[in-house]
């Protein structure tokens, strides 16, 4: 679709003139430029005061497209298996539905012509689109098909091999092994976004299960199923990011990572445990920056100066009263 019937049409939606729209892509792009990630509809919206969702509904009626409430949509297998987990995470788009013969795809950018070319030949059949949010797109990605599964899928391709690391270590696969730190990078990433405060790898005897602490509540992130293949691989790594000896795997060990993540200095303390089906590790993080905040932030109003408080007290804090006056010569008593 040409440039300027997209600026018209965006514009349309957008209750805004041509211009206007102009001015906004501009300070867009100085924003991506920046290093900011916002899409350009999402921050149309937000210039225009209206949420995303409301946006792309209003601009999925324009384009005469069906608006997916992914919440409360039960996707079956059989159309995710259509679209291949690395393009579904590249380009942030997730198969919804299968009937006869037609794949319905939703996307959250309906202008991004490269996006749709690759999805149409990796479905290798005719594909409908459909429009939601790229939060709800990414929320249900996660939730069908885990975190870091486009990874993992990377990690397969490269079999036959068993990245069980020992200290002499000679990897000569390069893609793998910048797979296995690619996930481990997402997991920390997940969590780091989700404002978690830990992280635990806890093998079972068929899966190995991440779950993030969130305000204190251990909460099970999504992931692939072929996870557990890659175990040895993934803790050994996190064992040499945090300089712990990788051979040793009978005793707990302890170690630190420190990492940055948008600028923010973040202190990692691992520790490792032998289990019966491998090593449990746990990750802890901690904020570098010391943050304070005012009373103003915290929504605690500063105590009020009332006259009680100017009264002194003594230690044992009780308040004294002010002694009675005694005259400087007093009046001597006469005994009748």
């Amino acid at each position: 679709m040409p440039f300027s019937p997209v600026k018209n049409l965006i514009a349309t939606v957008a209750d805004a003139t041509p211009i206007q729209f102009e001015d906004w892509r501009k300070s867009w792009r100085t924003t991506v430029d920046a290093g900011s990630t916002e899409p350009l509809l999402t921050f149309v919206a937000r210039e225009r005061g209206v949420t995303e969702d409301a946006f792309v509904q209003k601009l999925a009626a324009a384009l005469g497209w069906p608006y997916l409430d992914l919440p409360k949509l039960s996707i079956e297998t059989e159309a995710r298996n259509k679209i291949s987990t690395k393009i579904a995470f590249q380009y942030s788009v997730l198969p919804t539905a299968l009937e006869n013969g037609t794949l319905q795809v939703v996307v959250s950018d309906p202008f991004d012509a490269a996006m749709m070319n690759a999805v149409k030949f990796d479905a290798h059949m005719p594909v409908q689109f459909a429009l939601a949010t790229k939060a709800e797109i990414e929320k249900a990605l996660k939730k069908y098909y885990g975190v870091g599964a486009e990874t993992l899928d990377e990690m397969g391709e490269a079999e036959p091999m068993d990245l069980d690391l020992a200290a002499d270590k000679e990897i000569t696969e390069d893609d793998q092994e910048a797979s296995v730190i690619k996930f481990v990078n997402q997991i920390i990433w997940e969590a780091f976004k989700d404002r978690a405060t830990d992280i635990h790898f806890e093998p079972a005897e068929d899966e190995l299960r991440i779950r993030y602490r969130i305000d204190g509540i251990l909460h099970q992130t999504p992931m692939p199923p072929q996870l557990k293949r890659y175990q040895a691989a993934l803790i050994s790594r996190i064992k040499v990011m945090s300089g712990m000896n990788i051979a040793e795997k009978r005793l707990p060990q302890d170690g630190r990572i420190n990492v940055r993540i948008k600028g923010e200095e973040i202190d990692i303390r691992v520790s490792t445990v032998p289990t019966v089906y491998g090593e449990s590790v746990s990750l802890r993080l901690l904020t570098r920056g010391k943050i304070f905040l005012s009373l103003d932030k915290l929504v605690l109003r500063r105590p009020r100066k009332t006259p009680s408080a100017k009264s002194s007290s003594n230690r044992t804090g009780f308040s004294s009263s002010p002694a009675r006056r005694v005259p400087a010569n007093p009046r001597p008593s006469t005994l009748s």
